[in-house]
């Protein structure tokens, strides 16, 4: 300590701009001492205050350097001392060598050039201890100087059961814009005055007491704040606090708006303001020595509260239903509310349970409570911006059973639909119902290895599908017994879910804001021994349009097969695909590729021997009950182009025609590619003919 406190005496004795007026010793646990600094205007006088934690810093610990006559100007905290951010350093000599030259810039900008900023800088306010806050947004209405009035706010505890935060809903006869659920809450009254300029002492510095506001207040104003005083004291339903608004211009980055601050006057205190009574003049109206009770106000107008970040337009513009809010869904739920989204529709018929609390977005105290229900509540404690309805229930309705019609008339209203309900029975009715809105189903498998996200109008039968694929090649389905909970769950811990979600709500906002059609796709957790990685794979869809025929397949299964054309290049290679038919027997979803052990490969040829191929078929048919079959082949065409040879064409010929085989329209898949790119085309063998497919 004694060698820090010597170097500082020393330094300061060295400056050619500073002086040493009292010397730094070790004093209430700090180092304190006192300088002077010349520059080109006046000498400058610093009380300085060095903390402990030296040359650690924060907000609390940066050394002070304080000075009244620097009251008002821009960065000045609310004790004088001035808010410097300089490079930080371990090292004790460079980081104060650091602060003082941050100092000595500050004084250059600030002090003598009186730079001005673009953005701006609120005024100093010294808000009382636990202050009220009163949030309001851009009112757009322009009031003049002097004008006055009432407004009306709520009490935002009702929402947050934290007290202390209010929020303007009228104000001039303008109902400022919030959500429906807002405007819903009772109303309080309250007095506004606009004053047009900023009610400063001198430069940032706001006015402290009410003989200090009285330059910026007009006789009208005073008999209306004292008038408005005198009649809350005399309502019956006694109020504690009158709410004043003081309202001014400010100019940031060069546009005008109005900004609001917020003066409580407290009711069972003598009144601010006193009237006095003369023969010739009548009434007068003057401010008392009182000092003001500020409180804090924000503006959080939807730009602004969202500035620092949102979700696309093409989300937070929509309408959105959200079915299931249960672990995925409430997770989803939040992330659309600090999105920025503004119309939201719940849809979930269970109860919190205390065994969701542990990878959901309730809490302890929700229990028994219907989810839907409690999310709002918890949701419009985020956003007063967001639109939010909640229902209990859905009825599911097939094509042609009463109500069918009226289910699909209300769902249609909707632009987007999240379905997190795990129910088959809800996705087979939306795939029904056939909507032009865009439909996400996600869901996660067992011990969070995927989260997978369907979309279009197949999603029934294609989760079926590619689950059944993942856990024909993993562990088999166990579940975990959630404790209240009828029914088994899935394990995965909130983490789990939370990073799934979010990596795979990023890939839709991005999709969406793009105007990329959404794809299905999957989510891989990659746990190494010394790393862990999520990995997303898009399925890809290709359409042959004469026959109405689709094929879906993993962008994974893609991979595998680009690697492999590369791993034996420049010779041909290639294997057979397995896939799964949907009910329609005209899509297919292409679950895996299967190799030969045994086979011959040149340049200009691929042959494969069938034995391991035959052992894994009969396997998998075992494995899946006979769901997952051959549906075709692969091979590589390389340093060449996809398109078939009469070799290649005999061959899916031959297939069709091969009654062991059992399918009569095989798939092809040739990729021609060089070691630079890829093409993958499919084709189709039916009618005696390949017919090709397109990528969508």
């Amino acid at each position: 300590m004694e060698i820090h406190i010597s170097y500082i005496n020393t330094f300061f004795n060295q400056q050619p701009d500073a002086t040493l007026i009292e010397e730094f010793a070790f004093l209430e646990n700090r180092i304190k001492g006192k300088i002077a600094i010349s520059t080109s205007k006046s000498i400058l006088e610093f009380d300085v205050v060095i903390p402990l934690s030296f040359p650690l810093g924060n907000e609390q610990s940066c050394i002070k350097f304080v000075c009244e006559d620097l009251k008002g100007y821009p960065h000045i905290n609310l004790d004088l001392s001035i808010c410097l951010h300089s490079i930080p350093s371990a090292n004790f000599q460079e980081r104060f060598e650091n602060e003082f030259n941050t100092l000595r810039e500050w004084i250059k900008d600030f002090y003598i050039d009186e730079k001005t900023e673009e953005h701006y800088y609120y005024l100093n306010v010294p808000y009382e201890r636990n202050p009220f806050t009163l949030l309001f947004n851009d009112a757009y209405f322009n009031p003049k100087k002097n004008e006055r009035g009432y407004f009306e706010y709520s009490d935002f505890s009702l929402l947050t059961l934290i007290n202390h935060i209010g929020i303007i809903q009228k104000i001039h006869n303008v109902n400022l814009q919030w959500s429906k659920n807002i405007k819903e809450l009772p109303k309080l009254e309250g007095i506004w005055i606009y004053i047009e300029k900023e009610p400063v002492v001198q430069r940032r510095q706001i006015v402290e007491s009410w003989s200090e506001l009285g330059k910026y207040l007009t006789q009208d104003n005073y008999s209306f704040i004292f008038n408005e005083y005198l009649a809350n004291t005399k309502r019956k339903e006694q109020k504690r606090f009158m709410f004043l608004l003081v309202g001014y211009k400010i100019i940031q980055k060069g546009k005008g708006e109005n900004h609001w601050d917020l003066i409580v006057i407290d009711l069972q205190d003598v009144p601010p303001i006193e009237k006095k009574y003369e023969k010739q003049i009548g009434n007068i109206y003057q401010s008392k020595n009182k000092k003001i009770l500020w409180h804090k106000t924000s503006n959080v107008s939807y730009n602004r509260f969202f500035g620092r970040g949102k979700l696309s337009d093409k989300i937070t513009e929509k309408n959105i239903l959200l079915i299931g809010t249960g672990a995925i869904g409430s997770n989803i739920a939040k992330i659309l509310t600090r999105g920025g989204a503004k119309n939201l529709t719940l849809i979930d018929f269970d109860t919190v349970e205390t065994g969701n609390v542990c990878r959901s977005e309730f809490n302890i105290s929700h229990t028994l409570f219907n989810k839907a229900d409690i999310l709002k509540y918890e949701l419009l404690q985020i956003s007063p911006h967001i639109n939010i309805n909640n229902i209990n229930h859905i009825d599911k309705r097939l094509p042609n059973s009463t109500g069918f019609e009226e289910v699909k008339k209300y769902l249609s209203q909707f632009d987007i639909i999240f379905d997190c309900s795990t129910d088959n029975e809800i996705s087979l009715m939306l795939d029904k119902m056939q909507f032009r809105s865009i439909i996400f189903c996600i869901f996660i498998t067992n011990k969070a290895r995927e989260l997978l996200c369907l979309t279009g109008n197949e999603i029934t039968e294609t989760s079926y599908a590619i689950v059944k694929s993942i856990y024909s090649e993993n562990q088999p389905i166990t579940f975990y017994e959630g404790a209240g909970c009828q029914y088994p769950t899935f394990e995965a811990s909130y983490v789990d879910i939370h990073s799934l979600v979010l990596y795979a709500f990023r890939n839709i906002d991005y999709c969406l804001d793009k105007e990329i059609t959404p794809r299905n796709f999957i989510i891989k957790t990659n746990a190494k021994a010394d790393s862990f990685s999520l990995n997303l794979f898009n399925f890809q869809e290709f359409i042959q349009g004469e026959a109405d025929l689709r094929i879906i397949i993993s962008q994974e299964v893609i991979d595998e097969i680009t690697q492999l054309s590369l791993k034996y290049y420049p010779n041909e290679f290639g294997g057979i695909l397995i896939g799964y038919f949907m009910s329609n027997g005209k899509n297919v979803i292409i679950t895996q590729i299967i190799t030969p052990s045994k086979y011959n490969i040149g340049k200009l040829h691929f042959e494969r021997f069938g034995d391991n191929i035959n052992e894994l078929l009969i396997e998998l048919h075992k494995n899946t009950n006979g769901e997952f079959v051959y549906v075709g082949e692969w091979h590589t065409h390389p340093n060449s182009s996809p398109h078939y040879s009469s070799t290649d064409f005999n061959a899916m010929k031959n297939i069709a025609e091969d009654k062991n085989i059992h399918t009569n329209n095989p798939i092809l898949l040739i990729n021609g590619f060089n070691k630079n790119n890829h093409n993958l085309q499919f084709y189709v063998y039916k009618n005696t003919k390949l017919y090709p497919y397109e990528k969508i």
